[in-house]
């Protein structure tokens, strides 16, 4: 039979496994806003260029 110590240390290594787990999610999450918000910010900029050559012609 396997000790209590054994059972303890499998518990907190599946607890620890949940909380990376739910971190990785949060943090894809967080990366994935920021892509959005980049992508936006760098079509805003391409998109005034376009409009300041556009002006120029």
């Amino acid at each position: 039979m396997l000790s209590d110590d054994f059972y303890k240390l499998l518990f907190e290594a599946e607890d620890s496994i949940f909380q990376l787990k739910k971190s990785n999610q949060s943090l894809q999450k967080q990366v994935k806003e920021l892509t959005d918000r980049l992508d936006i910010l760098e079509n805003e900029k391409g998109s005034g260029l376009f409009n300041k050559i556009k002006r120029s012609l």
